[in-house]
């Protein structure tokens, strides 16, 4: 055969035999083994060729569950992972690829046009009103907060290598944020929770972020988890609108307009 092998056809280690795929049936029948248990014993070969998970690769690409095997089957397919995956947890090495694919869009298994609007989904506004109503549900919130506990630093989801960490202006001290707590009474100016119900001293938030501007009016408090909701990258822009509506109402207010 002039093949290459690993590209066109791949050998049974046991008999052999070239074939473009090593399938369970082949390995139960003929070596009484099962696919697991022939790549944990030869865990460098390969089991697919190359040519046809490409191809077949070429076929799912970018599609979901639903569109590749239909409604119900989907349903079926989407349970037996889901009970397959109860209580499983991913190696180190397995949770550093994946945050390097989230981080880098590097989704291999999807098409170009599907990662675009992956990216208009996560930017929308929409999108963030969705992840308010979360964290506005008790529920929610104390599920996040048992998820998330001691993920602080690079181990946080929306780490962007320390900038957060850089210092800022010397007028920006407790003094300061105490005052703009006080202009709030002390009320987290999106879950409206005053500091005594929510049980922590009240951060306090650039609506532009950026730390050099030290306007009163680019600031407003927040509790932990609305300011983790409006901390990430993505949405800043909306996050921001939405805090000078918030001022411009605020301010209304208080002149009894």
């Amino acid at each position: 055969m002039n093949d290459i092998e690993g590209i066109d056809f791949v050998v049974c280690r046991l008999c052999q035999k070239h074939f473009k795929s090593i399938s369970n049936t082949h390995l139960r029948n003929y070596h009484n083994m099962t696919v697991r248990e022939y790549m944990k014993e030869f865990p460098d070969t390969l089991i697919q060729s190359e040519e046809l998970r490409s191809g077949r690769m070429d076929k799912i690409r970018g599609k979901t569950y639903e569109e590749i095997m239909g409604v119900e089957k989907a349903k079926q397919v989407k349970k037996k992972r889901s009970i397959f995956h109860m209580g499983r947890k991913l190696s180190r090495e397995q949770v550093e690829n994946w945050k390097r694919a989230r981080r880098e869009g590097d989704n291999w298994f999807q098409s170009d046009e599907a990662k675009r609007k992956n990216s208009e989904s996560h930017d929308s506004e929409e999108c963030s009103k969705v992840q308010l109503l979360r964290w506005q549900d008790p529920e929610y919130r104390k599920r996040m907060s048992i998820a998330h506990t001691g993920k602080c630093g690079p181990k946080a989801s929306n780490w962007q290598g320390g900038i957060g960490n850089l210092p800022y202006p010397f007028e920006f001290n407790e003094e300061f944020k105490e005052l703009v707590r006080e202009r709030y009474d002390h009320t987290c100016m999106i879950c409206k929770l005053t500091q005594e119900q929510v049980g922590h001293t009240l951060n306090v938030h650039h609506i532009d972020y950026d730390k050099e501007n030290l306007d009163p009016d680019n600031f407003i408090p927040l509790c932990n988890s609305c300011h983790g909701v409006t901390s990430g990258k993505n949405n800043r822009v909306y996050w921001t609108k939405v805090f000078q509506m918030i001022i411009c109402i605020v301010g209304d207010e208080c002149l009894g307009n």
